[in-house]
């Protein structure tokens, strides 16, 4: 019994020293990592300053520093700073960096990986991917000793394949579909195009509706997206829009105020565009609703040109008048990823819209990859050959369409500017600003095309 009991006490000790011993390791553990996220993030906080010099201060000053990338492997301190300066030469070109760290493991007492994820948000792109980079302590500091960065290919939203945006690709330079907008109420959600019928005998080539914000259109949401689906189904091309309500505020919300004069200050508008906060996650919510719809159009068979923001830089709107990287552009390219990435959704013709009112466009582009067709609203002097002119270098060789309108253009203006592939009258002001000659002259027009010349789709 006593060897028995000395036994026991002497396990129990044994143990004890075991635990502890862990304990330790483990809390010595998350001083390396500690340490190593201060380094690390030092680094994003020397990048975004612009200073690559400092930035390269966590690697090991060595010709055997390896670096991995898209060109190869990079053996050396020296080398890998130039490839740096050379692919990033100004300010504009190294953006705003973020990381995200998705694991750290320690191997040894001075070893540790640490992965993640990495992203450049720059005026017109985001390239960004993952990396694997090996910590080793050296003469009692941390360094990366071996660095793998991979970067994801861009997704270019041209390069999907859409029977429509083919089509609207095909006749650009050439000819003009006819559009008509519907909005309230969705209840009715064909009225103006019947009008234009009922006005020309024709209907219209494209269709287009709206998700709206007051609770009866929300409401008959459904036989909204139903007549799409219908549009569809008859040949036209297919146009959503969405007046979305302020994150900050719930459905339903008011016109005036509420999309319009009902901005977010800097500090929600910076909350809305940080992934995980409150108002991302709001609005995040809010797109998960308008995905239900545009998945029922999906599965069956329907693509959409989708307008999200339109007028990226009429001020008015909550989400509008705000240039630059973090600003409408940001919540444009946000609200694209979460459809096509997060809820997978892959009818999306995305349109990126302008008003005539300011010449800044350059300064509200998400970027190439997150838009297939411009839309330009006219309001007040678009026709004007001036703005033409301006927009044919921002778009290159994309889609062009008044994306709006209260006058049609007439068939002067539209042999005179070819490159618009669709014009849209808003709704009732089809009826206020035009007389029935004026629309039954455009719509007789030779380069005008009306849903009965499409080609149908399959």
């Amino acid at each position: 019994m006593k060897n028995t009991k000395t036994t026991s006490i002497l396990l129990l000790q044994i143990l004890g020293l075991l635990l502890f011993s862990t304990i330790i390791m483990a809390q010595d553990s998350e001083k390396d990592f500690e340490q190593i996220k201060k380094i690390f993030f030092q680094q994003e906080a020397d990048w975004n300053r612009g200073d690559i010099d400092a930035f390269m201060k966590a690697y090991w000053n060595s010709e055997d520093l390896q670096f991995g990338g898209a060109s190869g492997i990079t053996k050396g301190w020296q080398q890998t700073l130039e490839n740096y300066k050379n692919g990033y030469p100004d300010r504009a070109s190294m953006g705003k960096l973020s990381f995200q760290i998705k694991d750290m493991t320690q191997h040894s007492q001075d070893v540790v990986s640490l992965t993640g994820s990495w992203e450049l948000k720059r005026e017109h792109d985001r390239p960004g991917g993952h990396f694997l980079l090996i910590w080793r302590r050296i003469d009692g500091e941390w360094k990366i000793v071996v660095d793998h960065t991979s970067q994801r290919l861009p997704s270019k939203a041209g390069a999907r394949s859409f029977q429509t945006l083919d089509f609207i690709k095909s006749i650009s330079g050439k000819k003009t579909l006819a559009g008509q907008h519907n909005k309230e109420p969705n209840a009715d959600p064909d009225k103006w195009t019947r009008y234009i019928k009922e006005t020309t005998g024709k209907y219209p080539a494209l269709w287009s509706g709206d998700f709206l914000f007051q609770q009866d259109n929300i409401d008959n949401r459904w036989k909204m997206v139903l007549e799409a689906k219908t549009q569809w189904d008859h040949g036209a091309v297919i146009n959503l829009m969405w007046h979305a309500c302020p994150p900050d505020q719930g459905e339903p919300c008011g016109w005036d105020p509420g999309l319009l004069n009902a901005q977010l200050d800097d500090e929600q508008w910076g909350e809305l565009i940080t992934d995980g906060s409150p108002l991302n996650e709001a609005w995040k919510e809010r797109m998960d609703d308008i995905a239900i719809y545009l998945r029922y159009l999906e599965n069956n068979g329907v693509e959409v040109l989708f307008r999200p923001f339109h007028e990226m830089n009429q001020g008015l709107f909550w989400w509008g008048g705000r240039p630059g990287p973090e600003g409408t552009a940001e919540l444009f390219r946000i609200t694209h990823d979460y459809f096509t990435k997060t809820k997978g959704l892959s009818n999306l013709i995305w349109v990126w819209d302008m008003q005539d009112m300011s010449r800044d466009f350059e300064a509200y582009n998400p970027g190439d990859e997150y838009w297939d067709i411009f839309g330009f609203d006219i309001y007040d002097k678009g026709y004007d050959i001036s703005w033409y002119n301006y927009i044919l270098p921002i778009v290159g060789d994309k889609p062009m369409a008044i994306g709006e309108c209260s006058g049609l253009p007439s068939p002067e203006i539209l042999k005179a500017q070819p490159r618009w592939v669709f014009f849209m009258p808003w709704a009732e002001l089809v009826k206020q600003s035009n007389t029935p000659e004026q629309i039954i002259e455009v719509y007789n027009e030779s380069v005008v095309i009306t849903r009965d010349e499409m080609p149908g789709w399959k």
